[in-house]
């Protein structure tokens, strides 16, 4: 939410998916003569790559441009939803009898948008169709996509237009979502005659958290889980002779009090910084990370010299009393 205030609501969102097919799998299974999907943690390995490199791609690179030749092939092999309707009334996305997706879409010749806030693309009928699973798809059943970075990455890659600001609830979601579980029993076989033995079924209960092997390496190689840029930083407050305290339970409480009565906290600190440096005094607590940068062991705020930061206040709840409107105060003053 930092990030969205400073810059405002996201434009776009995008998603990828693993090809099992990239010719990096290609090449180790020939060589190996062996499925990558027997080999998750190479292919955990690899999609990380990608991944880094998309990013790359989406901060330096420019990809929403003009369109680029030879799009067709890999339209036609990543990027087309089904068939389904009532051209594959079996298609997993069906649900009471309709597409869960509500494919296929319209011919509509100007992007709109409808009643509540989504948009309709342009879906020109062109007359150009492929032949999937025997039947003939035409440009209704194309997910949204950019030309440019499908042509590159050769794999599913859903591009939409955010046109509402809940995104960011939709977007917490997708990240925290609850991990996938299952519900098992271990017993053992018993004969219709001995149906009269005691069962402890809470004993052979387990309420099991379910990871997939891509999933498993994934976490075992440590990479993240989720990732934002630019960074955010939590900036603490509080009111005077209040600030929090670290130490151990066998610390002498005179030993402790000595340790930390002189010891700058970021919030005293960055009024030390504004005694220091003018041009300091025109930046709220929240912009100033933006313009300098807090160097935790000499506990004092200095120009920045590269990079850029997010300033985000913690949290005050309103029952906290001065805290809570001090809060209010620096976000302004």
């Amino acid at each position: 939410m930092a990030i969205c205030k400073h810059f405002g609501y996201p434009d776009l969102f995008l998603t990828i998916t693993c090809n099992p097919n990239w010719p990096e799998f290609q090449r180790f299974t020939e060589r190996e003569r062996i499925s990558i999907a027997d080999r998750p943690d190479i292919s955990c390995r690899v999609f990380h790559a990608k991944l880094k490199c998309l990013l790359s791609d989406l901060k330096e690179g420019v990809f929403f441009g003009p369109l680029s030749a030879a799009l067709y092939n890999v339209l036609t092999k990543y990027m087309i939803h089904g068939p389904c309707g009532r051209l594959r009334p079996s298609s997993p996305c069906m649900k009471d009898g309709k597409c869960s997706k509500f494919y296929p879409k319209r011919f509509v010749d100007q992007t709109s948008f409808d009643e509540d806030g989504y948009p309709i693309y342009r879906r020109r009928n062109m007359g150009v169709a492929v032949k999937i699973n025997d039947v003939d798809i035409d440009n209704r059943f194309v997910v949204p996509y950019n030309p440019l970075l499908l042509m590159k990455y050769q794999a599913h890659i859903n591009l939409e237009f955010c046109n509402k600001s809940n995104v960011i609830k939709y977007l917490f979601k997708y990240i925290n979502k609850d991990p996938d579980r299952v519900t098992a029993t271990v017993g053992e076989t018993y004969h219709v005659s001995e149906s009269s033995q005691v069962v402890d079924e809470i004993k052979q209960y387990y309420d099991c958290r379910y990871l997939s092997p891509s999933e498993s390496m994934w976490r075992i190689f440590a990479y993240d889980i989720h990732h934002r840029w630019p960074s955010v930083q939590r900036l603490t407050f509080h009111l005077p002779n209040q600030q929090h305290v670290v130490f151990d339970d066998a610390d002498i409480t005179t030993h402790v009090y000595l340790r930390n009565k002189d010891l700058l906290t970021i919030f005293t600190g960055w009024m030390i910084a504004n005694r220091r440096f003018l041009d300091g005094r025109s930046l709220t607590y929240v912009e100033y990370p933006g313009k300098f940068v807090y160097c935790s062991n000499s506990r004092e705020w200095k120009p920045r010299q590269r990079g850029f930061s997010i300033g985000r206040l913690s949290f005050a709840h309103p029952s906290s009393g001065e805290l809570f409107y001090m809060r209010m105060l620096l976000n302004v003053q």
